[in-house]
């Protein structure tokens, strides 16, 4: 049972939640990606589950950020003028001491420890509180980082756990703050070129040492960062997947790396609510990470002037209870917080109003195809790594199952395509999102470039993030690969790139903005299409299947 003070506190952050269900009869009953679920015979009902907290002030627990920063030989490819990754990196972190140096008198001590790694790992900063006082003594020392060397992305891995999950024994002032909120970013930007280099390897070794963490180290944030498209958006992901509270962001445009990096800060700085669990009693909720439907989801937080919209189903509207359990950010009190049904509107004594959740069922179908899409990439990688044996009729099988699930995509971005042009959305940034999600997912199916591209959508998505993925992979395909008899070839499907996607969502709130602008200070990204300026036509139709499609198109079963 709740305090009144903890009533009061509740009230505070919340703004406002409801539940609401679909009740729109379809006039098109001929198309399937109107019907929420796949089984066109369930008795289920598709609705959202939308909590809006207040604008909250910044909070007070301390931070200790520790960064792992990739110092390898590949950080000194050129990006943009006559910039290198390195610089851009160091850059960025320069400018997020700034923010908090130049922050006001609200803000909470922030420690900051800095670390690099090729084929070893060095300190580059210890342990230290940002002040005003000795700003230019760290901003020396990230200055002073220089490229050199292979990757040993295991070594970085096993010496960032090695500090986030070691207990401070020194005289150190973190110890005087018993509730230290500890993040890591790690950042790299290319493949294990040292120590072990299995990338499934890897990730299930980074998986099982998480599963023996305490409940104090579980709430540590976990932040990887892949910059451009040479890192490996899968071992990067899964990783994060297998945290408590991991992220993956992918780099897609270096120039916007300040972006990425000011919604990290903005996280945060800005928690409204966080340890989120939401329960469904007598209904599901949906899980993007896993593509599945449970009674419970575990939300790390919700930020600051934020609305989150979920999905549920349930067999009867009447019956379902939520309830949120929670801890509020500003006053580190936990909260109970049930969410209730809206009630039905009349618009006679006998006719209840209709309501229209179209928009959110065709983001269901489309967080769906983002983690099939995704799926695909990650098996292809892991089957390419692996030494199978397959009958001739197991390989005919997979192969048609692959190809079906590209076809489908593309039918969903077609049909997407034509809902847009006929309801005039092609200025909705929502609907935009959606076709670019499923564009890409389908440009990227089956290539190398699918896990980090795909992944990153799904993961923006899924969260309901401020930056998204904004290009495409510009990786023609190789004709030498048709000779290549493997059926698990990862042959690369031709793409052309599209400058309409919009790099920052309809998620993003004022104040992220404005974190998210002082980050990206350096300079601002080649000017993007506004959205009156964006037409369906510049992406172009996809009619035809490529001419290469997934797995090699010689190895045609008879």
């Amino acid at each position: 049972m709740e305090t009144s003070s903890t009533l009061l506190s509740t009230n505070n952050v919340v703004d406002y939640s409801y539940i609401e269900f679909h009740t729109k009869k379809e006039e098109n009953t001929n198309s399937k990606f109107l019907l929420p679920f796949a089984d066109e015979d369930t008795v289920q009902v598709f609705g959202t589950l939308t909590i809006k907290v207040n604008d909250t002030p910044m909070t007070k627990t301390p931070q200790y950020i520790l960064f792992m920063l990739d110092r390898s030989q590949s950080m000194t490819d050129e990006v943009e003028r006559n910039s290198t990754k390195m610089e851009h990196a160091k850059h960025t972190i320069k400018n997020i001491v700034k923010l908090i140096v130049n922050s006001d008198e609200n803000c909470p001590p922030v420690f900051i420890e800095v670390y690099a790694f090729d084929d070893e790992v060095e300190e580059v900063l210890p342990k230290i509180q940002i002040t005003k006082e000795n700003i230019t003594e760290i901003v020396t020392k990230i200055k002073s980082i220089q490229p050199r060397n292979s990757t040993n992305i295991e070594l970085a891995l096993e010496k960032t756990r090695e500090l986030m999950e070691t207990n401070s024994t020194d005289n150190s002032p973190i110890e005087e703050y018993h509730q230290l909120q500890k993040t890591e970013i790690f950042l790299t930007d290319g493949l294990p070129t040292a120590g072990d280099t299995n990338i499934s390897r890897l990730i299930k070794k980074q998986i099982e040492k998480s599963k023996t963490a305490t409940p104090i180290q579980t709430d540590n944030n976990h932040i990887y960062i892949g910059y451009g498209e040479d890192h490996n958006g899968n071992l990067l992901q899964s990783i994060s997947f297998g945290k408590k509270n991991g992220y993956y962001y992918f780099v897609d445009k270096i120039e916007n790396a300040g972006l990425i990096f000011g919604e990290i800060m903005h996280g945060l700085l800005y928690p409204a609510v966080k340890n989120i669990n939401v329960t469904i009693e007598n209904g599901e909720i949906y899980d993007y990470k896993t593509n599945r439907w449970s009674q419970s989801l575990y939300v790390s937080s919700i930020l600051s002037e934020s609305e989150k919209i979920y999905h549920i189903r349930c067999n009867n509207p009447d019956d379902i209870k939520a309830n949120i359990s929670a801890i509020n950010a500003v006053t580190n009190e936990d909260f109970e917080h049930i969410v209730e049904r809206l009630p039905d509107l009349l618009v006679s004594e006998n006719t209840i109003l209709e309501t229209d959740l179209t928009k959110y069922v065709l983001r269901q179908k489309t967080q769906e195809y983002l983690y099939h899409a995704r799926s695909v990439a990650v098996s292809i990688e892991n089957a390419s790594n692996t030494m199978l044996i397959l009958s001739k009729q197991t390989k005919k099988e997979i192969s048609e199952k692959m190809m079906n699930l590209r076809e489908e995509i593309k039918s969903f971005l077609e049909f997407l395509k034509e809902y847009i042009k006929n309801n005039n959305y092609e200025s909705d940034k929502f609907f935009i999102m959606l076709y670019e999600d499923i564009y890409i997912a389908y440009k990227t199916f089956g290539t190398i470039q699918g896990a980090m591209y795909t992944g990153s959508r799904q993961s923006s998505q899924g969260r309901q993030t401020s930056y998204v993925v904004s290009s495409q992979p510009n990786t023609p395909y190789d004709k030498e690969d048709d000779d290549e008899p493997s059926i698990f070839n990862k042959l690369n499907i031709k793409t052309d790139r599209a400058a309409t996607s919009h790099i920052l969502s309809v998620n993003t709130t004022p104040k992220q903005l404005k974190v998210m602008s002082s980050i990206n200070s350096r300079s601002s990204s080649p000017p993007l299409l506004s959205s009156n300026d964006i037409k369906l036509e510049d992406i172009k139709p996809l009619t035809e299947l490529d001419d290469i499609i997934l797995f090699n198109r010689r190895n045609k079963v008879n």
